[in-house]
């Protein structure tokens, strides 16, 4: 597990790389960059050599980024908890609506971007196959597709102050 509030500001993200990049039997990075307000962007690939990661939890949570890279979690396939993620990233403007797409074991999207007040756009989904219909499924609509998801036991408040979102009204409170 990378420690805890490990990289605080200012965040030297070349030498988080490095150490991601040289520990790929991380399970968890609970809290790393958690109110790192000099963080804005996040490196594509960044987490690409770690696959066994279980845990995102908090790990970005109230971080100053603007936006998330394409793939980010795409080798990142145990993963079953993204709770408070992105939580408090006021300055997050969009999601890239594929972030989940590998992440078919999640159970758990507590708060994962609770108060991201700036979001725009559609909230994630993943397109699958339904009676050879293709279908967007989105994180809030996972539990009625458990041949293909996990089923997620935790979801609350996941995007809660997300109003910007154009399928806000559709995300079960």
């Amino acid at each position: 597990r990378v420690n805890e509030d490990e990289f605080k500001d200012p965040i030297d993200m070349d030498y988080f790389k490095s150490i991601a990049a040289g520990h790929t039997k991380v399970t968890s990075f609970y809290e790393t960059f958690r109110g790192g307000s000099s963080l804005q962007a996040i490196p594509a690939g960044l987490f690409d050599k770690c696959t066994e990661v279980t845990s995102f939890y908090g790990a970005f949570w109230g971080t100053g980024i603007t936006s998330i890279p394409e793939g980010l979690f795409d080798y990142n396939t145990e993963v079953t908890k993204f709770e408070w993620t992105f939580a408090g990233c006021t300055s997050l403007q969009s999601i890239p609506t594929g972030l989940f797409d590998n992440n078919t074991k999640v159970t758990s999207f507590g708060y994962t971007f609770n108060k991201c007040s700036n979001l725009t756009g559609e909230s994630p989904y993943t397109v699958i196959q339904v009676d050879g219909i293709d279908t967007k499924v989105h994180l809030y609509e996972r539990t009625n597709h458990s041949s293909y998801f996990t089923k997620p036991t935790t979801y609350y408040d996941c995007f809660e102050a997300c109003t910007g979102l154009t399928d806000y009204s559709a995300i079960p409170s």
